[in-house]
C-alpha cells in the first residue's frame, strides 16, 4: 500500500521471487515423470500466461524505476495503471489491419488518425446523455419496409 521511493524498494525483490516461483512450478510440472502432457497442462499456467506475467513484473519495476530515477519523489504502485497505453496500442493495431510489421511511417500516419479521431468526437459535458445529443437532429420517422422476393 506504501508508495515507492526508492530504486532499491525490497518489494522489487518480492516480484522477482514471484516470478520465479511461477518460472520454478511450471519447469517442474515439464520435468514430471509418467504423467501424460495433456494432464501437466492442467497442472500449471500457459506459456503465454507466464510470459505475461514476466513480462508485467519486468515492466512494472522498470517503469518504476524509471519514474524514480528521472526525479520523481514517489510512485503509488495502486494507481499505477496502463489502460490508456493499452487502447491506444490496441487502436494503432486496428489500423494496421492484419499487418504484422508497420513502418515507422506508417505507424504515425496513424497516430495523427488516432488524434484526429479523439479530438473530433463528441465529448460528453455530464453523465446525461440530452446534453451530448443536444446539437444533433435525430429523425423518429419509420423506415420505409421493403417487400420479401
Amino acid at each position: 500500500m506504501a508508495p515507492y521511493i526508492s530504486i532499491g524498494d525490497q518489494r522489487f525483490e518480492q516480484l522477482k521471487e514471484f516470478e520465479r516461483y511461477i518460472w520454478d512450478w511450471g519447469e517442474q510440472v515439464k520435468n514430471l515423470q509418467g504423467v501424460p502432457d495433456s494432464q501437466k497442462k492442467k497442472m500449471t499456467f500457459s506459456h503465454q500466461t507466464v510470459q505475461g506475467i514476466y513480462m508485467t513484473v519486468n515492466g512494472f519495476i522498470g517503469a518504476i524505476r524509471f519514474l524514480l530515477s528521472v526525479g520523481a519523489e514517489y510512485v503509488n504502485g495502486r494507481a499505477y495503471c496502463q489502460d490508456n497505453l493499452e487502447q491506444y496500442f490496441s487502436k494503432q493495431r486496428a489500423s494496421g489491419g492484419g499487418r504484422n510489421s508497420v513502418s515507422a511511417t506508417f505507424f504515425f500516419t496513424s497516430d495523427i488518425k488516432i488524434s484526429l479521431h479523439r479530438d473530433m468526437n463528441v465529448h460528453r459535458k455530464s453523465a446525461n446523455t440530452s446534453t451530448a445529443l443536444a446539437h444533433m437532429e435525430i429523425d423518429e420517422s419509420p423506415v420505409p419496409k421493403r417487400r420479401k422476393k
